[in-house]
């Protein structure tokens, strides 16, 4: 190699991996054992809208994508702090299960998701591969007994085209039969799977 030459080296034991990794540590000890709504979301999604296989992403990708979603979700949560009563509440255990939303606030009893994606914003929440957020706000809501929904979305890709990323905030207020029905699909899902065996 030339004198002045750049040489690239690996990236797999590099500063940046490692720090993902110890990032992803931190995370994982912060998090309650046991049973997560999340494992039985993906389950249902897996199940109920099935996607063509796709290559799985390498870890260095992977840790990024996930760190990245990590710091969007803070940064959002110092602007929604300056909001009187908003909180990042504790991780909560109903029927056996975890659940942990991103905000809330008590005084208008609305639930808030942080998300960021690599997906087309092109169809916006039709999108059926951004179905989990909507399962996820949706048993939030319904544990949380929640009236009023925020969902902000970080489409990193934008539609494909410049300029991206592309941030996209949505809000609803559903009904609680609705979500009742939510909760009681996935359950149901979860119990015929063999996947609340033991829990109350």
């Amino acid at each position: 190699m030339a004198a002045g030459d750049w040489l690239e080296l690996s990236p797999d034991d590099g500063p940046i991996l490692r720090a993902l990794r110890r990032r992803q540590r931190e995370l994982d000890r912060q998090r309650p054992t046991g049973l997560h709504i999340s494992t039985l979301i993906d389950d249902f999604v897996a199940c109920a809208y099935p996607q063509p296989e796709r290559e799985a992403l390498a870890e260095k990708h992977l840790r990024g994508v996930y760190e990245v979603g990590t710091i969007i979700e803070a940064v959002i949560a110092d602007e929604l702090r300056q909001r009187a009563g908003w909180v990042k509440p504790a991780p909560r255990k109903f029927h056996g299960v975890w659940y942990s939303p991103d905000g809330w606030a008590a005084r208008t009893r609305t639930i808030d998701e942080m998300k960021s994606t690599r997906i087309t914003s092109r169809h916006g929440l039709r999108n059926v591969k951004l179905v989990k957020y909507q399962i996820q706000i949706d048993l939030y809501s319904y544990v949380w007994e929640a009236w009023r929904q925020r969902l902000h979305v970080l489409f990193l890709n934008g539609n494909w085209t410049p300029p991206f990323p592309e941030p996209r905030h949505y809000i609803r207020r559903p009904g609680r039969a609705a979500l009742r029905g939510r909760y009681e699909q996935v359950l149901d899902h979860a119990s015929d799977r063999g996947l609340l065996k033991g829990r109350g």
